[in-house]
């Protein structure tokens, strides 16, 4: 093949279009480095936003994680306290239902007992009925304790006499009656030498009232009769023979009748 013959204007046609293509590629290679530098500029830049921000994530969920082990524990704390509180309260709840089964239970004790009072107060108030007269008859002799009239009333009873439930049984068992004309008696045998007192005779008329008794008084100047009185003993007194001149003891009936207890106790008048 013949070689192209050598023309000097497509020599410097040729070597002005590869300085021209030379130059282009030049630039376009800096261009190129250029971006490139600017995208790995871009890209370190964004890479290391995304580190720090990984980072900081990363510390996040570190301190999430201890935060969340605080709050674990935290739970747990409070669950052993709800589990505490509530074993508290149904111990509580045990000992309050016990506390008030045995208010309960002392409520109906409670309530026994004042049924028990009230009989026993029902009962006190019907031995103090049936009780009443004795009372008052013990009540009058011991207004004079001590004395003879009160020593003969004890001696006729055959026991202590004082404000005793034991003391009105014996009264009661015996009558009052009994006891009371027991006692005048006993203490008429005395009475010449040792003169009733004004107390023993208010005794006598307060303690013949609760026997359900009256004395019977001798009046002076009255006619001495055997049949209704006895004689302590006589007293000369001319102008008045056979006639009473002093009624050292009372006698005693039962009220609204006609014959005597015990027969007054009389000084009779002799010439």
């Amino acid at each position: 093949m013949a070689t192209p013959p050598d023309d000097p204007i497509a020599r410097a046609w040729t070597v002005a279009l590869r300085s021209q293509l030379d130059a282009v590629v030049a630039q376009f290679e800096a261009q190129l480095r250029q971006h490139v530098a600017y995208s790995n500029a871009q890209h370190g830049r964004e890479l290391a936003g995304l580190n720090a921000r990984i980072t900081e994530l990363d510390q996040s969920l570190v301190a999430s994680r201890a935060v969340q082990s605080q709050q674990a524990a935290e739970l747990a704390r409070l669950l052993g306290e709800r589990e505490r509180w509530t074993l508290e309260a149904r111990q509580l709840q045990d000992a309050l239902r016990a506390q008030t089964a045995e208010l309960t239970r002392l409520r109906d004790e409670l309530a026994e007992r004042d049924d028990e009072a009230r009989t026993l107060a029902m009962q006190v108030q019907s031995l103090d009925a049936q009780f009443a007269s004795e009372r008052e008859l013990v009540a009058a002799l011991l207004g004079v304790p001590g004395s003879q009239l009160f020593d003969a009333a004890q001696a006729t009873l055959g026991a202590a006499l004082d404000a005793t439930p034991a003391c009105y049984g014996a009264l009661k068992a015996k009558r009052m009656d009994v006891v009371l004309a027991g006692a005048m008696r006993e203490r008429g045998r005395s009475a010449v030498r040792s003169t009733l007192s004004d107390d023993e005779r208010r005794a006598l008329s307060r303690a013949a009232a609760a026997a359900g008794c009256e004395l019977v008084e001798a009046a002076l100047g009255q006619r001495y009769s055997a049949a209704s009185m006895d004689k302590a003993g006589e007293r000369a007194e001319p102008a008045e023979e056979g006639l009473v001149v002093a009624c050292v003891m009372p006698g005693l009936r039962l009220a609204g009748s006609a014959g005597s207890l015990v027969h007054p106790r009389v000084i009779v008048g002799t010439g």
